[in-house]
């Protein structure tokens, strides 16, 4: 009987060389990833809160280690200040980490405890800080306050720096009975008052449009509280009301 031959396979030195190599290069690059620090932090968006404290928010003022940063743990922990309604965290490949904020604006001050208002609704301490905003004189429920500063919010800013006063002003029928309970009065800078209500106030937009058009003239309050469709302007200025009767005559 034969005996087969079993034959060896040589060890192939260049291509086990190569091998080795590779694992070597992954493993050095692994090791290079994980202890590289952040290179760059960039931040758009804010302009209420600065940079660096948004960085010491985030806890990554001490620059950690690229791959141990959770994008999600750095926007929940940016997010807990109640000036930032919301924070995207994104990384980048040259180690660069993207913050981008949407800010909760201060609407108004609360005359009442000296509080802001923000955007989301929430109230903070008036430290002084934020300057340019209107205040609201006279108490409100919290809930219509709420609802109030959430409507304001999606109100252009070049019309809400033109708000200098707020009033809290519900309407009421000859029985003392609510007839609406979410309108407001607002003083303007330019001397005009506004009646708005919160489901119309998105007619706010309009303000500019109205007071520059030519059925109004002087100064005097704007009703955009109605049911109906438009506006109604009241004029303050006696001159014009005279005239106005002329006219009709």
């Amino acid at each position: 009987m034969e005996t087969k031959k079993v034959k060896r396979k040589r060890l192939n030195i260049a291509r086990t060389l190569v091998f080795i190599l590779f694992i070597y290069i992954i493993v050095c690059l692994g090791i290079y990833i994980y202890k590289e620090p952040i290179r760059h932090i960039e931040i758009s968006g804010n302009s209420l809160v600065s940079d660096a404290d948004i960085i010491r928010l985030a806890d990554l003022i001490d620059y950690p280690p690229y791959i141990s940063v959770s994008p999600s743990k750095v926007a929940t922990k940016i997010e807990m200040n109640p000036l930032i309604a919301d924070a995207q965290v994104k990384f980048s490949w040259d180690f660069t980490i993207k913050i981008e904020i949407t800010e909760n604006d201060p609407l108004f001050i609360v005359k009442s405890d000296n509080t802001i208002c923000l955007a989301d609704g929430e109230r903070i301490e008036n430290d002084g800080s934020v300057v340019g905003i209107p205040m609201l004189l006279n108490d409100t429920p919290d809930s219509i306050m709420t609802e109030f500063s959430k409507s304001l919010a999606a109100v252009d800013k070049g019309i809400l720096y033109l708000i200098s006063e707020i009033e809290y002003a519900p309407s009421y029928n000859d029985q003392n009975q609510p007839i609406d309970e979410y309108r407001f009065l607002l003083t303007m800078t330019d001397n005009n008052m506004i009646y708005i209500t919160v489901s119309k106030i998105e007619l706010l937009n309009k303000y500019l449009d109205i007071v520059s058009s030519s059925q109004v003239t002087g100064t005097g309050t704007l009703y955009l509280d109605s049911d109906s469709e438009g506006y109604v302007f009241q004029t303050n200025d006696k001159n014009t009301n005279e005239d106005e009767k002329n006219d009709k005559n």
